[in-house]
């Protein structure tokens, strides 16, 4: 069995919706093209909690352009599942470091000198989800649980768990979120259903994700997407009293 066909849908980060479950989803129908017909990729950006912002981190005013993360070794049940998260989690950071889009994922060696700890627990709501992750404008940890590191799942398949739900912790939404009408989700253009941002098997960190999130971080602060604004938040370290004011 597949990693689509098992786990479909498992992402949990946008909890405030209903994950879809148990099926590939079907390319948008909404679409754009460049003139010669050749399709605009582009990726889904915006505020899952009501508000109408499109969330992102700080860049410009914080000189400090690194996003810093340390994994609870603790919370895993044993030194081989840890090992393994370690692997595929290294590799996930290195490849959104090597978009060089301004920010860069870096392990720290102290939980307080970190803005988010990578976590294991055995199930969330639903046995079926695979990782959870965050948005800029509301910091937490990036938590994988035991589906997500299943023995019947392929070291690549675990990467690109964690590059999807890094993916969201830099402030992209799921690739479906527009034509699902989640909450205030804004497209650049186009479509790409092959996106990390996606739940299809073949999904993976596209040309198009690099481009246009390297595009996205380049836009001034309060620039508008679709009508909605970019909103940049400060890099703040795990715990302390303004990350828990802003969560």
């Amino acid at each position: 069995m597949s990693d689509s066909e098992a786990f479909i849908g498992s992402c949990k980060t946008q909890i405030g919706f209903e994950p879809t479950i148990d099926r590939v989803l079907e390319p948008a129908s909404e679409t754009s093209t460049r003139s010669g017909g050749t399709p605009l990729h582009r990726i889904v950006l915006g505020s899952h909690d009501g508000k109408k912002i499109v969330p992102r981190w700080d860049i410009v005013t914080h000189s400090d352009r690194k996003l810093l993360y340390f994994i609870h070794e603790r919370t895993f049940p044993d030194t081989a599942t840890l090992h393994r998260a370690e692997s595929a989690f290294h590799a996930a950071a290195a490849a959104w470091n090597d978009v060089d889009f301004g920010l860069v994922f870096e392990e720290v060696r102290e939980a307080s000198a970190a803005h988010f700890h990578l976590l294991y627990k055995e199930m969330g709501k639903d046995a079926r989800h695979l990782a959870t992750g965050f948005f800029p404008n509301e910091p937490s940890d990036l938590t994988i649980y035991k589906a997500g590191l299943s023995t019947s799942r392929s070291d690549g398949a675990i990467k690109k768990t964690f590059m999807h739900e890094l993916g969201h912790i830099i402030g992209l939404r799921h690739e479906h979120a527009v034509a699902r009408g989640e909450s205030e989700s804004v497209r650049f253009l186009g479509t790409n259903e092959f996106s990390i941002m996606s739940y299809r098997d073949e999904r993976d960190l596209q040309k198009s994700d690099k481009e246009e999130v390297k595009a996205f971080y380049k836009m001034q602060n309060g620039a508008l997407i679709g009508g909605i604004p970019i909103q940049d938040y400060p890099l703040v370290l795990r715990g302390s009293k303004s990350q828990k004011a802003d969560a």
